[in-house]
């Protein structure tokens, strides 16, 4: 995420449903329960890598990384990937290049909104590049709203809350929804929006959130991880009431406070990641990201190891 207006992450990189609603709901139910938590349900199954252009980090870990997106899935052997806009890269001309290397993949969802230095996003999502990309990619299955929110001190009674208002996105997912072949709207979500007390704020994340489909879930400084399960009930709350379901987003890196991520809270969060999945409070997980994986940091090696060792665990 980047800029100013929202959450800073690594900078760099024909409604078809009016006359057979009932039959098509069901089909949806289907269709949406493979490919936010697959049927087929290994642990790998509902694993995915967040991924960006490459070498879109190196201002924060001062190094340089040329591992590309499908490349750093079949490092960490995952099988589904998000690939999201940052800093307006890749431009909608470059989606279908980048789409063409995951044909590998199980699953892919894209960006609909970058990162907040996306500024193209503010105004203009890639809805309709997506669902052009959709139309030939059946793997593709959804849309993600990267630095939807507005940091917390940008917040106040009565002000906008996040870069596209409610409305907007139950338009955007009504667009997702109802293509020809179904597709998911995701929300990125901070711990930090959690310490927003005033209950019209609240009231405000919520509605923009009960418009999305799935709940990204994020702890931005790797201390907040301490807090994870208390933080995580929270979230878990907010998702019932709105029907929606939680994707736990681990970080391989400290970008909170810009450093490496300690091997202790790496485990810590995927054990409780593995945990959840198990007991069904949590769809999937993300290992964020990709621009980072083949450099030498002890938390991503650890989490390729423990991606080898519990991947093809059954989920129950």
């Amino acid at each position: 995420h980047g800029g100013t207006e929202a959450f800073s992450r690594p900078q760099a990189a024909a409604p078809a449903h009016m006359s057979f609603e009932c039959s098509r709901a069901a089909q949806d139910k289907e269709v949406l329960m493979s490919q936010v938590a697959p049927a087929a349900s290994t642990l790998r199954d509902r694993f995915w890598l967040w991924a960006h252009a490459p070498n879109c980090h190196r201002q924060w870990v001062q190094r340089d990384s040329r591992i590309t997106p499908a490349a750093a899935a079949r490092h960490l052997g995952l099988d589904n990937l998000i690939m999201v806009v940052f800093g307006n890269r890749p431009e909608p001309s470059e989606f279908a290049v980048y789409q063409e290397s995951f044909q590998g993949l199980r699953r892919v969802v894209w960006s609909v909104m970058g990162d907040s230095s996306s500024t193209r996003n503010d105004t203009c999502g890639d809805v309709e590049a997506v669902l052009a990309l959709a139309a030939g990619n059946p793997n593709l299955v959804g849309g993600i709203m990267d630095d939807l929110f507005l940091v917390p001190e940008k917040l106040t009674p009565g002000g906008p809350v996040a870069r596209w208002d409610a409305a907007r996105i139950a338009a955007v997912r009504e667009q997702l929804n109802h293509a020809p072949r179904r597709l998911e709207l995701y929300a990125v979500f901070y711990d930090l929006l959690l310490g927003v007390c005033a209950p019209g704020i609240r009231d405000e994340l919520g509605r923009h959130l009960a418009a999305a489909d799935v709940i990204t879930y994020w702890t931005w400084h790797a201390k907040g991880l301490a807090r994870l399960e208390e933080n995580f009930a929270q979230v878990e709350t907010m998702a019932a009431a709105n029907g929606n379901r939680i994707l736990l987003g681990c970080y391989l890196y400290d970008y909170g406070d810009n450093r490496e991520m300690p091997v202790e809270l790496m485990q810590h969060q995927c054990e409780l990641g593995r945990r959840w999945l198990r007991e069904g409070r949590i769809a999937g997980m993300i290992f964020l990201g990709s621009p980072i994986v083949d450099l030498p940091f002890a938390a991503v090696e650890w989490t390729r190891r423990w991606i080898a060792r519990v991947g093809d665990e059954p989920v129950a």
